[in-house]
């Protein structure tokens, strides 16, 4: 029985942006990848996106960029990116119409079923679980209809569990080595029997 779900890495914070525009390309062929999450400490330079974001286009993959909240300097900073995720619900209203004033989607962070109700009231277009909040993932997939993403997987395993439970999505974050591969390969392998 195969389970349908999305991939969604994630690239930390760094410095060494040509280290991770060489890594990206072995990730992107994944037919599973369906967007790209940019977490970011300090803005890089709008060449990087630029290459960041021409790389994601190239394999039809969307470029998301992490945001504690969104602001109009953000907005136009990263007006070519396909979309903004938020980790600090306390802005969510102004960070939901920064994203929208673009056609830029939007998902945020939440740790509680009234966190991603009042996300979803609020306009995102797709909410976030820890993904070992296996309870959390199973009841909103059992009455949502907004997209649920298991965020910051550990393990192939641990991802396969939200998966199994109802998550959409599955965020992982990118060692930047080989093992990306050999972690998105055994989730396939769960995912396929």
């Amino acid at each position: 029985m195969m389970i349908d779900f999305d991939l969604y890495p994630m690239i930390s914070p760094t410095d060494d942006y040509e280290a991770v525009l060489n890594h990206l390309p072995k990730i992107l062929i994944e037919p599973r990848i369906s967007a790209l999450l940019l977490c970011i400490d300090k803005v890089p330079s709008e060449t990087i996106i630029g290459k960041l974001l021409s790389l994601s286009q190239q394999h039809n993959v969307a470029l998301m960029v992490s945001f504690t909240a969104y602001s109009k300097p953000d907005s136009q900073r990263f007006k070519d990116v396909d979309g903004v995720h938020i980790t600090d619900l306390a802005n969510l209203p102004l960070s939901v119409q920064s994203a929208k004033s673009l056609k830029q989607q939007i998902g945020c962070s939440c740790t509680t079923l009234d966190e991603a109700m009042y996300a979803g009231e609020v306009g995102v277009d797709y909410v976030s679980f820890p993904a070992h909040s296996l309870e959390l993932i199973e009841k909103w997939s059992g009455f949502a209809e907004l997209p649920c993403v298991a965020e910051n997987a550990d393990s192939p395993h641990e991802a396969f569990e939200a998966v199994k439970r109802g998550a959409d999505f599955v965020a992982f974050s990118l060692s930047m080595n080989e093992t990306d591969l050999e972690w998105i390969n055994e989730l396939n392998t769960l995912g396929s029997l």
